[in-house]
């Protein structure tokens, strides 16, 4: 079975390497990276839905995910994973969909340094998913 975490390594792989390059080589790796650390984490939750609760697949989409994640009646530890997701999909879609975004969006797309702190928490969040009680928010699927 493929392991998310490995994802999550390539997403931190990309925004650590985009430092020394080129702006339009920088941006492409960083928008990759993001796409990278949005899956890793993504598939991680999926996972523990899937084989914990046995969940069907078609039911786990990505907005529900991040969206029952910030759901009060979780320990804050899920809200902040939910929180954390949903700024790793919205970066993932603008990287794979806009082409030419906003300056203060390109601004991000280009930012080598958020990109490698960003990668380092999703890093840091792949070992606790499986720990997470999400039982309270599981009918919600």
């Amino acid at each position: 079975m493929f392991e998310p975490l490995r994802f999550v390594q390539l997403g931190q792989e990309l925004a650590r390497d985009a430092a020394g390059l080129q702006a339009q080589a920088r941006e492409a790796r960083i928008r990759n990276a993001y796409g990278r650390l949005y899956y890793g984490l993504f598939l991680s939750v999926r996972e523990v839905l899937l084989r914990r609760h046995r969940l069907p697949s078609r039911r786990i989409d990505h907005g529900k995910i991040y969206t029952h994640l910030q759901n009060s009646r979780l320990a804050n530890e899920a809200r902040v994973l939910g929180r954390e997701m949903q700024r790793l999909y919205n970066l993932r879609r603008t990287a794979d969909y806009d082409l030419a975004p906003p300056p203060a969006v390109l601004k991000q797309l280009e930012d080598f340094e958020n990109a490698q702190i960003l990668a380092a928490r999703a890093l840091a969040w792949v070992p606790r998913i499986p720990h997470l009680d999400l039982t309270p928010v599981v009918h919600l699927f």
